[in-house]
Order: structure tokens, then C-alpha cells, then sequence
């Protein structure tokens, strides 16, 4: 029997088997369901003896679908424990649909620190049930301004797309290298009338953290 994209079937339901006094058997009925993720069907079963189908006896069964949404997700790598100003890392998730049906899934920042910018790689993604996938996740560039051994974490939730359920988050974590850079500049020699030798110059720090010098004469 098909009814509106469901398949019922009868198991069992033989009409030349013959039960005798206080004998029973067992019919089992089966549901296939159409492609979709919400429905449900309902049937009436009727039986009766051959020759006394006034003692008919009825009863109604019926089935729905049921849509189990649900997911997993994990951080791949951890490639921002070192980034120096300027310069991008890339994070990688994999993500799994333990639900009972394809379904897709968002990705949304909800955190990242002042001295970065965040980029999403990825648009929602479509993964079949029982599947799991790997995605590049997120590019995440420090400012040029960033300073040495600042620290932070960058925060991805991701939800069952078109709804407000978290299946899970995933935190990069994210810290600045130290650069190491000085400039000297406005080097001035001068000797003076007893013949005394003096050198001035200006040091600039181009680097990203606090540093000095140790001045040597020889």
C-alpha cells in the first residue's frame, strides 16, 4: 500500500494459515517513510474470520517521522601560537552530523580579540547522517600594531542552520610573537678643542615589546 509517499506493508497477515482453538500468531506491520523531515501516516487494520466477517475486529496503528538534529565538532589544528604582526593563520575544524538526516550547519564569531581580524572561509555546510567533514574554518590576520605575547581566543559557535541551537563551539587560541628590530639613526661625530672624541646618535624601537641596550665602550 502507498499512501502520500509511505509504503505500508503486511507481514505475516497469510489468509490460508489456519489458527486452531487458543492458537495465536503474530502480523507485523511495516512503514517506510517518504523522503522528507516532517510527516505521519495513520491505517486501520481490520480482521475477521472467513465466513464470519460480522465479528470483524479493527484497530488503528499509525507512524511519524522523527528528525533527530544533532552534531559534533572539533579543532583540527592550533597554528596561532605564534603569529607575528601582520601575518595570517588558518583554523581547521571537522564536523559531524550524528543526526538521522542530512542537514547543514552555520558558523558564527561571537569572540576575538581587539588585536586581530577574524574571517569566515566557510559558508553553511550540507553533510549527510552518521558523515563527518573537514572544513577550513577561519583565517585570522594580526593587526600591525599588535604587540609581543598579547593573548586571546577566538570563539566559533556552530548551530543547526536556521535555528538558535549550539551543537558545539570551538576556541582558537590565539598569541603574538616578539619582534626584535631597532634603528639608529642621526649618527654625529665631534671632537672637541682638547681633542676629545663624542658620538651622539638617536635608537628607535621598531619592534612589538618593551626592549633595551646594552651600551659598550671599547
Amino acid at each position: 500500500l502507498v499512501c502520500e509517499g509511505w509504503t505500508i506493508a503486511l507481514f505475516g497477515g497469510l489468509e490460508d494459515i489456519t489458527l486452531q482453538p487458543n492458537e495465536s500468531r503474530t502480523v507485523e506491520i511495516g512503514f517506510q517513510a517518504p523522503d522528507e523531515y516532517n510527516g505521519a501516516v495513520d491505517i486501520r487494520l481490520r480482521v475477521f474470520a472467513n465466513g464470519a466477517q460480522v465479528r470483524m475486529q479493527t484497530i488503528d496503528v499509525g507512524a511519524s517521522i522523527d528528525w533527530q538534529r544533532n552534531g559534533t565538532v572539533q579543532l583540527l589544528n592550533d597554528p596561532c601560537q605564534s603569529l607575528l604582526p601582520g601575518t595570517s593563520c588558518g583554523a581547521q575544524i571537522s564536523v559531524e552530523n550524528t543526526g538521522n538526516a542530512v542537514d547543514s550547519f552555520s558558523f558564527e564569531v561571537v569572540q576575538s580579540p581587539e588585536f586581530v581580524d577574524v574571517e569566515l572561509m566557510t559558508s553553511p555546510a550540507e553533510i549527510g547522517p552518521y558523515s563527518m567533514t573537514e572544513i577550513d574554518l577561519l583565517t585570522i590576520t594580526a593587526n600591525t600594531s599588535a604587540y609581543a605575547f598579547e593573548t586571546g581566543d577566538v570563539v566559533v559557535n556552530i548551530k543547526l542552520l536556521n535555528t538558535n541551537t549550539i551543537i558545539g563551539s570551538v576556541r582558537v587560541p590565539v598569541k603574538i610573537a616578539p619582534v626584535i628590530q631597532w634603528i639608529f639613526t642621526d649618527v654625529v661625530e665631534d671632537i672637541d678643542g682638547q681633542g676629545r672624541l663624542s658620538i651622539a646618535m638617536t635608537l628607535r624601537n621598531e619592534g612589538n615589546t618593551p626592549d633595551g641596550l646594552l651600551v659598550q665602550l671599547q
